[in-house]
């Protein structure tokens, strides 16, 4: 097996006073050669040094930053929720080149421990507390992501504060220059150059920070937050409660992730808001046991399949309506339900799935009568497909089905709500009209003619 050989630690002998240089923090590939682990002489506390990178050293725009946040962090080291720094170089007070922090773990270690949402949402309600009072201060960190966010002294810390904005401090920054992680990014922080307000791009970054350790994702999905939108949907990773508390919190998210900032939360109302949520959601909401098979379960947020059948049917529906009034009747389709089922006479043209045969994940059934006949729809989901079978039949004088005239279907399996599967709905019930047409034409001739 081919042996990775690390090149020559560039850092090794780098002296910091009243610090042992122990070595690389990261793995050696990663190539963050200057984040070294570090203890004080003659202790054993462990901690982080941080180094200015060899890179940066010609370049101003980097250098001006990490002085910023070195000397200016140290200014927070007793503000509470802030990853104090330990100690600094003060060979040029103004000009930093090294600083030491507490090595503390990463929040994200308590949130995938969390089993109620309501742990996730009280540990990012301190982190909102945290930059609420940094927003005091007139400080923001356009940086928050999971792996900024720390467990220190049995509490959430805020560290990193690369790209601050500082008060006081003019910043350097291209107009066309991104700031901050990209999956976590505020719309406006993609051209931070230009924006003339960054002030609350930490509230859409926290609340994507919220989302992703909520469902135990590495990264959040892009765009702002809908109720509506299946991938902000927390039921795929928490057992329903009932009262609403999974849309109740993404509607928090979609104000605090809003495109614009003047529609976005401030940093004071995303922390307000997720305490009233902490408070009217008292009742934990648990993990959901794994799934088995096809079994589908939602609250708040409608899942895809719930949306599925409901569109499905409302296709269904109109499509009878469109049968019923093209053919002369003024009644409205019957729509099948536990004590009234819509029973088909024919067996379908349906692939086996189990020992019984044909089991949908879900469906939906009309039934329109005409003049002594009836015609039949039904539509099965599988997965996420759908596909629409249909009867005309005969009946007596109760409407009841006394023959079947003709099976239609089903129609090509094909994706739920889309317009292609529309159109193979509207083809089936083309077929049917036709059909129903000229048996009622039949039936209204002269005997002999």
């Amino acid at each position: 097996m081919p042996q990775y050989n690390a090149p020559d630690d560039p850092y090794k002998h780098v002296m910091v006073p009243g610090w042992d240089n122990i070595g690389p923090l990261t793995p050696t590939w990663s190539a963050k050669w200057f984040v070294r682990e570090a203890k004080p002489l003659g202790g054993t506390t462990e901690a982080v040094l941080k180094l200015i990178p060899d890179r940066l050293k010609n370049n101003k725009k980097q250098l001006d930053r990490f002085y910023a946040e070195a000397t200016e962090a140290y200014k927070l080291r007793d503000v509470y929720g802030v990853l104090p720094l330990l100690d600094i170089d003060r060979t040029d007070p103004a000009k930093p080149e090294w600083y030491v922090t507490p090595r503390a773990r990463m929040l994200r270690e308590q949130t995938d421990k969390a089993l109620a949402l309501q742990t996730v949402v009280e540990l990012i309600s301190n982190v909102a507390a945290i930059l609420e009072r940094l927003a005091q201060r007139g400080i923001y960190h356009r940086d928050i992501k999971p792996a900024n966010i720390f467990w220190h002294d049995n509490a959430p810390a805020v560290g990193d504060f690369g790209i601050a904005l500082w008060p006081g401090i003019e910043g350097r920054t291209r107009a066309d220059e991104r700031l901050g992680p990209e999956a976590f990014l505020a719309p406006e922080m993609r051209q931070a150059g230009r924006a003339s307000d960054t002030t609350r791009a930490d509230v859409y970054s926290l609340s994507k920070t919220l989302f992703a350790l909520a469902m135990a994702l590495e990264y959040p999905p892009d765009g702002t937050h809908r109720t509506d939108a299946e991938q902000f949907n927390f039921s795929r990773r928490w057992k329903a409660d009932h009262a609403g508390a999974g849309k109740a919190l993404t509607h928090v998210l979609e104000a605090a992730t809003a495109y614009y900032v003047e529609d976005r939360l401030t940093m004071a109302e995303f922390s307000g808001e997720l305490d009233h949520w902490l408070t009217q959601y008292p009742e934990r909401i648990t993990l959901k046991e794994p799934e088995i098979g096809p079994v589908r379960s939602g609250w708040g947020p409608i899942t895809n399949y719930q949306r599925d059948l409901a569109e499905t049917g409302v296709s269904l529906f109109r499509a009878g309506i469109t049968i019923a009034r093209a053919l002369g009747s003024d009644s409205d389709p019957r729509e099948e339900d536990h004590e009234h089922p819509v029973a088909m006479l024919g067996t379908g043209d349906w692939p086996v799935n189990s020992p019984e045969g044909f089991e949908p994940d879900g469906s939906k059934a009309i039934e329109v009568r005409i003049q002594g006949y009836s015609v039949a729809l039904v539509s099965a989901l599988w997965g996420d497909e759908v596909a629409t079978a249909a009867e005309v039949r005969t009946t007596d004088q109760e409407g009841n089905p006394t023959g079947l005239v003709e099976e239609f279907g089903p129609t090509p399996w094909s994706r739920a709500r889309m317009p292609s599967t529309q159109a193979h709905l509207n083809h089936l019930f083309e077929q049917v009209m036709g059909r129903l047409a000229a048996e009622l034409n039949a039936a209204r001739r002269p005997a002999g003619q």
